[in-house]
Parts: structure tokens; sequence; C-alpha cells
């Protein structure tokens, strides 16, 4: 299967039957707050829908491998991975959702018998991507007074940085330096 719509066979309609669905698709970027992530080759995944009586229970994995921007030094960052899909779809008009779900954790099967994936892949993407993302463990970042990349080069502004002498005025925080913690 090359997208990433599945199309329920009648088989499955039936109490404890399961079926596996892969496939590949390539997507738009994911946008999550300043960051955005560009997936470099399509998304791939692998569900077993499951008929676990009046639903269908899909269950999977999607595998992704993005580019984004660090978020220390601005430089491309890259990364893989994998996340767990998960989806509960009743059977219009045989059951009723549980009892311990809210709204929002079920969806209906359409009269298509077609289950849309990339909401649930979607969801499954925002669970394992960094909320910030970095181009490397040890990313040193940009220096805040000249914009230079301290991982590519060293400036003389950051040397003055530990030069900066005591400030003139008390700090209000100066009465805590002697306090013990216990």
């Amino acid at each position: 299967m090359d997208n990433k719509i599945i199309r329920i066979p009648h088989e499955l309609f039936a109490l404890s039957e399961s079926s596996r669905f892969e496939g590949s698709y390539q997507s738009d970027p994911l946008v999550l707050g300043a960051d955005e992530y560009a997936f470099t080759k399509p998304l791939s995944y692998r569900v077993d829908v499951t008929n676990v009586g009046g639903a269908f229970l899909v269950q999977g994995n999607v595998f992704a491998s993005v580019s984004t921007q660090c978020a220390r030094c601005l430089d491309p960052a890259y990364g893989e991975y994998t996340g767990d899909i998960e989806g509960y779809f009743l059977i219009d008009g045989e059951s009723a959702a549980p009892e311990d779900m809210e709204g929002d954790e079920y969806e209906y099967l359409n009269e298509e018998h077609t289950i849309d994936l990339e909401p649930l892949i979607r969801a499954a993407l925002i669970m394992v991507l960094p909320q910030r993302p970095f181009c490397k463990e040890d990313c040193k970042g940009l220096c805040f007074e000249c914009g230079a990349n301290l991982n590519h080069e060293t400036c003389e502004c950051n040397k003055q940085i530990h030069l900066v002498e005591e400030p003139s005025q008390p700090s209000r925080f100066d009465a805590l330096k002697n306090y013990k913690f216990e």
C-alpha cells in the first residue's frame, strides 16, 4: 500500500479477526510551536487492525526521518524516530464507547470502511519528536552578543562575558547568600 488510508476488508468484521497493514507516504512538514519538522523520506508505518467486538483497535508504529533547525545554533538537525500508533474506531450501530474513554479517544468507522491513518501518525510523532531539537547533544549554540556559531568559531565577546565586573548595585538576592539550606 502506498498511502495513508486503509480499507477494512469484509473478513475483518468477524469478532477477533486481525489484519496487518503496511505502507508509506510523503507527508507535509509537521509544525510544533516554533519548530518545523520536514520529513526527509516518506513516512512508513505498520499497523495491526483487530476487531475487538463492536470496534476496531488500531496499533502499530510509524518510522520517520526528520530535518529541522537546532534550537541552540540554528544549524540543521536530523533524526530518526519511531512512534506508537494507536486508535479506536467504533463500528457504527454495533456498540457504544467504553465508559473509561473520552470523546476524543475514539472515532466511528465511516461508511466506506476506511481509516485515515494520518491523524494517528501525526499524534504518534508529536509524542516522540524532541521539544527542543539539537544538531548534536553538546551543541554550544550562538554567542548572545555577536551571534557567532560557537560550534564553528570562537569570538572575543565570549571571553569578555566572564570578565564582567560585579554589579555596583546590591542585588535583592544578596540576603540569601549566607542562607543555609537543609
